[in-house]
């Protein structure tokens, strides 16, 4: 069905020592957050070896799910390339992010690029629709093809509302990504509440939400395919990966 007013999900990407401090400001506002983890992470890495009182990663995640929040693993892999096998694509995505973080009882249902990873591969691709229902350009077919929404690491509080402003009148969805204040200024602890407070004043044409929800209640979060696009992906997957017919769609049960 078609959006009914601009959804805001809001993405902490791999950030472990300052993901309790921003989960504080959303569980304030009673808004989900959506945390993007590997399962390296949830072993060994824990808040409070940086932060005085902090809590480990899965205490964390276990209070965001708790919130309606989500969890999704990210490919850990800054140079992933298009003509890189399946098989490593594999260990990255799945094996050491998806199943890892599911072995402690969270659903991932989706996967977030890194920065320097090949986009709209044809073996993203498949690693999308055999493991993921959704994931930010890293495949070809729309819902793994979602624009995000990341800052440059000079943005304010100022650049975040003026994007809002510049979105809230389309409704559609609007993932934004960030790390922690050291490589994105707005989002401290008052910055993320001054941001959350301006959306949450935009009262019935905006909401904060999550992939998973908005997947769920719209059937889709990408964007339509121009027919340009059809046509680079054709020839993408003919030159890439002549293999990608048959494969599973959507199937984030694998």
């Amino acid at each position: 069905k078609p959006f009914d007013k601009a959804y805001y999900c809001f993405v902490n990407d791999g950030s472990k020592s300052w993901m309790h401090v921003i989960y504080d400001v959303f569980h304030a506002h009673g808004v989900p957050l959506t945390a993007a983890v590997v399962g390296e992470n949830i072993e060994l890495a824990n808040d409070a070896d940086t932060t005085p009182g902090g809590r480990t990663v899965k205490q964390t995640l276990d209070a965001i799910v708790a919130d309606g929040g989500e969890v999704m693993t990210y490919l850990n892999a800054q140079q992933l390339k298009s003509t890189d096998p399946f098989e490593l694509w594999y260990d990255y995505a799945v094996k050491n992010g998806k199943h890892k973080i599911e072995a402690y009882g969270y659903r991932v249902r989706g996967l977030i690029l890194s920065s320097q990873s090949a986009r709209n591969s044809a073996v993203g691709q498949e690693i999308c629709e055999r493991f993921f229902d959704y994931s930010d350009r890293i495949g070809i077919k729309p819902q793994f093809n979602i624009n995000r929404k990341q800052f440059a690491d000079t943005a304010t509080v100022a650049d975040v509302k003026a994007y809002i402003d510049s979105t809230v009148g389309t409704p559609g969805f609007y993932p934004i990504l960030f790390h922690r204040p050291s490589q994105d200024p707005w989002s401290t602890a008052a910055g993320m509440d001054e941001v959350l407070t301006y959306i949450e004043g935009k009262g019935s044409l905006a909401a904060i939400s999550t992939y998973s929800a908005v997947f769920d209640e719209f059937g889709t979060i990408g964007y339509a395919l121009t027919p340009q696009d059809k046509t680079d992906i054709a020839d993408i997957v003919l030159q890439e990966l002549p293999t990608t017919q048959g494969v599973l769609y959507g199937n984030s049960s694998n």
